[in-house]
């Protein structure tokens, strides 16, 4: 049992370091965009009880030094009882110069009522009838829309004045979609310092992979591609049961039927900000809610995330070899050791390239708690049903 135990352990390291090191490979196979057209832009932000952030996540938006009549902003009000609406409609009746949409979903009805700028009140038909939550708020926020690329960022965001000049730039004729990182503003407490860096860990594993061509993951805050694109895939069909996915699920699913061609954001000036979640307990809940796609992965990538959902856990397990496998100990000893030397190795580059050089310091925290974190997530999304504002699923 004990040798047994010591090949699982090792077969599973050894992917584990492989994977990790090809994502550090990817960060250095990213390159700046090259693009100096200006496509037409729609920047779609979803919202659902954002009363509280939706005015300073516009007030950045408007901030743009993209010309104004070349993109216009679309807020879709998802359901929300805070008066997220009359806010995000009284900021954008104040500014002038730039065109937008408000766009008003309401429990039970296939239709959305879409209040523009310059004409009254209409209503379309937002697509997929079964589709829900946020899914449902893409998709009616992308039937208003009119852009040839489709940019997204969340209500509880702030962008750059240059963010939507930074993505444009990333579209040249070849490419089809767009990623970039959004960074979790952090107070001085720990559990937000290893929470800024495990976000930073995922924006890492995002952009190493679409360094290589190959997206396996992206934030649905700093995220673009062309509406031909969203059209070609049938947009989110197929992902209806989910709560999350519109982000990491599509971008798979552009890779599998399409061979999309992505690039990752490098530049400062495409940087999204979020706000930090309340408490570990919030955070918790997003990670499951983000765990529930696993089993939508395609099967190569359910495949590794099998490999390392067993490689944690043999690690988690491996101080009861103490008593029954003290050789099973050793190795695992060695291959926690391994683990931090290739992950720091990516870690410290993508610091590097995210200017946040100052969490490396936390990774010996984070690289002893993830693991745990790692296998309770897994584990638990299976059996718990995710629940985000109010709606389970």
């Amino acid at each position: 049992m004990s040798e047994l135990l010591q090949i699982l352990l090792l077969i599973t390291a050894g992917v584990y370091f492989v994977s990790t090191l090809l994502l550090f490979w990817g960060l250095y196979r990213l390159r700046p965009g090259g693009n100096r057209d200006e496509p037409s832009v729609s920047v779609i932000i979803p919202a659902r009880d954002e009363a509280q952030n939706i005015e300073a996540c516009l007030a950045s938006v408007l901030k743009q030094d993209y010309p104004h009549q070349r993109y216009e902003i679309i807020v879709v009000d998802d359901e929300s009882r805070d008066g997220t609406y009359e806010i995000a409609q009284s900021a954008l009746e104040k500014q002038e110069g730039c065109s937008y949409k408000l766009v008003r979903l309401t429990s039970g009805n296939p239709e959305a009522t879409v209040e523009t700028s310059s004409s009254a009140a209409t209503e379309i038909r937002c697509g997929e009838a079964r589709l829900s939550g946020k899914k449902r708020a893409l998709t009616c926020g992308i039937a208003a829309s009119k852009g040839e690329i489709l940019l997204f960022t969340d209500a509880d965001c702030k962008v750059p004045s240059g963010w939507i000049r930074a993505v444009v730039s990333h579209f040249e004729p070849e490419m089809d979609l767009v990623a970039g990182f959004t960074f979790r503003e952090h107070g001085d407490s720990l559990w937000e310092k290893l929470h800024s860096l495990e976000s930073l860990a995922t924006a890492t594993i995002s952009a190493g992979s679409i360094g290589w061509g190959y997206p396996i993951t992206g934030s649905a805050s700093n995220l673009a591609y062309r509406r031909s694109l969203f059209d070609q895939l049938g947009g989110f069909k197929d992902m209806s049961s989910k709560a999350s996915g519109d982000d990491t699920l599509f971008l798979q699913k552009a890779y599998r039927v399409g061979r999309v061609k992505a690039k990752y954001m490098t530049c400062p000036g495409s940087f999204v900000t979020t706000q930090m979640p309340k408490s570990p307990a919030e955070v918790l809940t997003q990670r499951l809610r983000r765990f529930t796609t696993t089993l939508d992965f395609s099967p190569a990538l359910l495949l590794l995330s099998a490999l390392v959902f067993l490689f944690y856990l043999l690690l988690i397990l491996s101080p009861i070899g103490l008593l029954y496998a003290p050789g099973f100990f050793q190795i695992a000893l060695l291959c926690l050791g391994a683990k931090f030397i290739v992950d720091l190795l990516a870690i410290y580059k993508s610091t590097g390239i995210f200017r946040k050089r100052y969490l490396l310091k936390y990774l010996p925290i984070l690289e002893l708690v993830y693991p745990p974190f790692f296998v309770y997530c897994s584990i638990a999304s299976l059996i718990f049903p995710s629940e985000w504002k109010g709606r389970k699923s």
